[in-house]
Formats: C-alpha cells, sequence, structure tokens
C-alpha cells in the first residue's frame, strides 16, 4: 500500500506516551491556530475582488473628502446599507414597528429615511441651500453622492460651493439619524427648523477649521502672548459623561498664568457651551475692571454670532451673545 520511503517516514514519528486531549485549532491563516477578528476577515475576503465599479468608485470618493474621519464613517454606512435602520432589521428579527421613525407611513429604509420623508424634506428645504428632494427621487443615495462628488458635476453652479455643499450634506444626513435616533431611543423631538439651522452652523464650523488647517500647513502657528500692558485670555469647553465644562485662562504679556477657572455647565449644544465660556471670560474681565484684553476662541460660530449683529442666532444662544455684547460694549 504504501511504498518503502513512505513507510520510513511514517516510522519517524514520535507517538507520546501521555495522550493530550484534542483541542480546536483555528485552520485560517492563523500561525499560531488561534482564532482571532483579523484571521477570519482574511479568510472571508481571501480571494474576493470588488464586481462593482460603482461600489469602489464610491468607497475611494468617500476617504478622500476634506471631512472628519467621523462623517467619513457615516457617509460609508450609509451609502452602503449598513445604518440599522427599522427595515433592515426587521429582516433579521420580529419588531413590532418597522415604519418610519418621522412620518410612521412607510417602511424606514435609508432611501425613505434620507430622501423620501416629508419631515426630511422639509429639513433639506430649509437647508442655505433650498435642496428640492423630488426632481432627485429617482436616485438612490450612492448616486445622488457619486454625481456631487464627480470631478465635473454640473450639479454646482459655482465650483466654489462644492465643498461647502457637500460638507453641509454630509452634516445634515448625520443630523437626520441623529434625530431619528432621538425619537427611538430618547422620545425626543426637534423640528426641521432646528436641524436645518444646526446643520448650517457645524457646516460653517467645519469649514472653518478645514480652512484653518490647510492655511496653517505652510505657516508655524503658535500661540503668542499680548503685547507688554495687555492680558489674554482663551476660553475653551470640553464634553464628557454628557456634561460640558468651560474654562478659561488669562495670560500676561511674559507669557505667566495669572487666573484661570473652570465650571460645569449646561448647554443645549457645544456652540451655546462655546458662548457660555466666553461669557465667563469677558465677565471675569469686567469684574476686575481690565481695560486691554485680547479674547481667543477656537469657534468661529460663537465669535461670527457675537460681532455680526445682522447674523440669525440660535434662540439658545441669543441670552449669552447679548450679555456678551453688552459688557464688550462697555469696554469699548
Amino acid at each position: 500500500m504504501f511504498s518503502t520511503e513512505v513507510v520510513h517516514e511514517i516510522r519517524k514519528i514520535q507517538i507520546p506516551v501521555e495522550v493530550e486531549p484534542s483541542k480546536p485549532f483555528w485552520a485560517a491563516p492563523s500561525k499560531s491556530g488561534i482564532f482571532t477578528t483579523k484571521s477570519a476577515f482574511k479568510t472571508i475576503t481571501q480571494g474576493a475582488e470588488c464586481n462593482d465599479p460603482e461600489d469602489e468608485l464610491a468607497g475611494k470618493r468617500i476617504w478622500s473628502l476634506d471631512l472628519h474621519n467621523r462623517l467619513k464613517l457615516f457617509i460609508w454606512r450609509t451609502l452602503f446599507d449598513a445604518l440599522p435602520t427599522k427595515g433592515k432589521i426587521g429582516l433579521l428579527f420580529q419588531i413590532q414597528e418597522s415604519n418610519c421613525s418621522f412620518c410612521n407611513f412607510q417602511v424606514e429604509d435609508a432611501h425613505h429615511l434620507f430622501l423620501g420623508c416629508p419631515f426630511t424634506e422639509r429639513v433639506w428645504l430649509l437647508s442655505k441651500w433650498q435642496v428640492r428632494l423630488h426632481p432627485l427621487s429617482h436616485l438612490s443615495l450612492r448616486e445622488w453622492f457619486l454625481h456631487i462628488t464627480a470631478p465635473d458635476s454640473n450639479f454646482f453652479p459655482d465650483r466654489s460651493i462644492r465643498q461647502e455643499f457637500i460638507t453641509t450634506w454630509a452634516i445634515t444626513l448625520e443630523l437626520i439619524w441623529r434625530e431619528r435616533n432621538s425619537r427611538v431611543h430618547d422620545n425626543e423631538t426637534h423640528a426641521p427648523e432646528e436641524i436645518a439651522r444646526t446643520a448650517l452652523n457645524k457646516s460653517i464650523d467645519h469649514c472653518t477649521a478645514w480652512i484653518a488647517k490647510k492655511s496653517t500647513e505652510q505657516i508655524n502657528c503658535a500661540w503668542s502672548p499680548p503685547p507688554p500692558g495687555w492680558i489674554k485670555i482663551n476660553s475653551d469647553v470640553s464634553f464628557k459623561d454628557d456634561k460640558f465644562v468651560a474654562a478659561f485662562t488669562i495670560w500676561d504679556h511674559l507669557s505667566t498664568l495669572i487666573s484661570t477657572e473652570a465650571r460645569e455647565i449646561f448647554a443645549s449644544d457645544p456652540f451655546v457651551a462655546e458662548l457660555k465660556a466666553i461669557r465667563m471670560a469677558v465677565s471675569k474681565i469686567h469684574t476686575d475692571n481690565v481695560e486691554h484684553a485680547i479674547l481667543e476662541s477656537d469657534s468661529a460660530v460663537a465669535v461670527k454670532w457675537i460681532k455680526n449683529k445682522d447674523e440669525e442666532i440660535d434662540q439658545a444662544a441669543l441670552i449669552d451673545v447679548q450679555e456678551i455684547r453688552k459688557i464688550l460694549g462697555k469696554k469699548a
């Protein structure tokens, strides 16, 4: 049955005196024989190729966007139908309600949630761009994305607004999903007007941050002390465990820390929290009768609300803005 050579090799095998119990061994590409998520992924995708050119193109364009990685990941989940909508969950588990969390008329899937729901249509129409979804009803979310991100897209009357629109588009998608989750899990609702306004403010802040980032790629941007006879106040907020903490620091021209204060505050969103931190800072210089002060904040939206009296201000921020203007007016 076996040749002499094979028999010779078999006889070389050492049989242990004590028999060890059998144990599972991961036979996939793993040197240790231990199961890992990485080795499982390699096994599943081994030899797999992206057969749909549209999938590959969408993926490349998503990761090349000038957006925060969190937004890129959300866009990817949205375009590749990876969001846990009621309709998707209903295909896997038996649930009592699978209709849209907004209109309750149709099954909740990604296309209806972001393009077909009357509530969502209202949000898009109230946006800065006054997007009307009806002409886009024949498009899927992915087709819409590929259309607006195409290098030769005729979607925009002016290419200079392309980045701003894509940013607002991505933020609006995320805010619609957050509103959906707020209604499903927290029983909290917000009007389309509020969502559209929040999307605009976040878009302004996002675009400002990216412009600042690009402008400092060749410029060494560093904190500098105020001139002699002046003080500098830096304000900021942090968010942790569902709580905002506002803080400010005061420095002199020798970069000596004069004073600092931190306080837990209540705020409806990060922009309002930034305003409260600025209000704390200007109240301090008012109390101390400081005549010459430089105030720095990293929130472009908050600064814009304070400086531009013609700017439409979120009602939640109005009192803080008015108080800051009042104090600064006395110092002028």
